[in-house]
């Protein structure tokens, strides 16, 4: 099965796009900004739990 649509051609990207009033999509910038902002959180609670 082949896949239809890319990383830039989603919805929510889409609306960013139309929102933000930006000439490219930035969909692909949200996503690296959570690969390293999701695991520094957690990383960040455990550190603090370990603490207690």
């Amino acid at each position: 099965m082949a896949v239809t649509t890319s990383v830039c051609l989603t919805p929510f990207g889409d609306w960013l796009q139309d929102v933000s009033g930006f000439t490219r999509n930035h969909y692909d910038r949200i996503g690296h900004l959570m690969q390293g902002f999701g695991p520094a959180i957690i990383a960040r609670e455990l550190l603090l739990a370990r603490r207690r």
